[in-house]
């Protein structure tokens, strides 16, 4: 007689929310793949200009921002200074 193997239980994983903004294509698909690669389960919302930006931080729903320091008109500094007062509790990461 063998004994009958448990199934693991199905864990339910929370998507981490992240607010990307990213002016280069390639740049943002190469932070979503490492993302994905590294098994971390993400909805990421891109945005590269400021007003698409501060419409999202407008949401509040972020578990963390991700910010290029260098865009054409809008830099990493000022997108961190919206992010500390519209969105407090997400960590903000320039890059």
């Amino acid at each position: 007689m063998s004994i009958p193997k448990r199934s693991k239980p199905k864990q339910t994983l929370k998507s981490v929310q992240i607010l990307h903004l990213e002016d280069n294509k390639l740049d943002r698909e190469l932070i979503q793949v490492m993302l994905e690669d590294s098994g971390l389960v993400c909805r990421i919302t891109a945005v590269e200009t400021r007003q698409d930006y501060v419409k999202q931080i407008a949401k509040k729903e972020w578990d963390v921002i991700l910010s290029d320091y260098s865009l054409p008109a809008f830099d990493g500094f000022e997108a961190l200074k919206i992010a500390a007062k519209d969105c407090p509790t997400a960590p903000a990461i320039k890059y």
